[in-house]
C-alpha cells in the first residue's frame, strides 16, 4: 500500500493515529509546529529544571490499550506515590479533596454552601438524573455535586484542563470509575485516599 497520510500536530493523538496508521501500511508524515512533539502534555526544560504542563498521568478502563501503551516502555515501570493540588481561593487544597480542606481550609461557608446546594440538587427533579441522562459535563457535576461545588471547583478545573466549556464537553469524558454520587465520595473521602 503507498497512500500517503499528512496528521498535523504531534500531540497524543497525532502522535496515536499515525503509529496505528503506519502499522497498517501507509507512509505517514506527522507535521509540528514546536520544536518537540507531545501537544498538551510537555515538558519544559530550563536551569536544568523540568516543568510538566498537561496531563501527565495515565489510565484507561481497556485492558488492550493499557498493554499497547505499557509496552512502549524497556523494562518494568516504577509506580511513584504523587501530590496533587489545587488553588482554592488562594489556598492549595488537595485533589481528591480530604476531609481538612472540607471542614477547614475552604471555609465554613463554602463547606455549607456545598451540603446545601448538594441537597438541593438532590430534591430538585429538573436537576436529579440517572448517571445516563446527562447530556454534557455541567449536568452530570451539577447533578451529582450540586452548583456550589461545580462552580467552585468542576468548571474551572474540568475547563482549564479541556479548554472546553463544561457544556460542550459529554460526560463521556469523565473516567467511570469518577462518576459517582457525592455520597460515595464523601464515603471514599472520610474513608481515606
Amino acid at each position: 500500500m503507498n497512500k500517503r497520510i499528512i496528521i498535523i500536530g504531534g500531540g497524543i493523538s497525532g502522535l496515536s493515529v499515525g503509529w496505528k496508521l503506519s502499522q497498517g501500511g501507509f507512509h505517514v508524515d506527522v507535521f509540528e509546529a514546536k520544536s518537540e512533539v507531545g501537544g498538551l502534555a510537555g515538558t519544559i526544560r530550563t536551569n536544568g529544571y523540568s516543568f510538566d504542563f498537561g496531563p501527565h498521568s495515565f489510565f484507561s478502563e481497556d485492558h488492550e490499550i493499557r498493554k499497547t501503551v505499557i509496552d512502549l516502555f524497556d523494562g518494568e515501570l516504577e509506580g511513584k506515590p504523587r501530590t496533587v493540588e489545587f488553588n482554592y481561593k488562594g489556598k492549595y487544597l488537595d485533589y481528591p479533596l480530604s476531609p481538612r480542606n472540607l471542614l477547614f481550609e475552604m471555609g465554613w461557608v463554602s463547606g455549607f454552601m456545598t451540603v446545601f446546594s448538594f441537597i438541593f440538587s438532590r430534591l430538585n427533579p429538573k436537576i436529579k438524573k440517572s448517571q445516563s441522562d446527562y447530556n454534557n459535563v455541567e449536568e452530570w457535576a451539577v447533578g451529582s455535586f450540586g452548583p456550589h461545588l461545580y462552580n467552585a471547583f468542576f468548571k474551572p478545573y474540568t475547563e482549564q484542563f479541556w479548554k472546553l466549556s463544561c457544556k460542550e464537553l459529554s460526560p463521556r469524558a469523565i473516567p467511570t470509575h469518577t462518576r459517582m454520587s457525592f455520597v460515595n465520595t464523601l464515603k471514599i473521602i472520610f474513608g481515606g485516599k
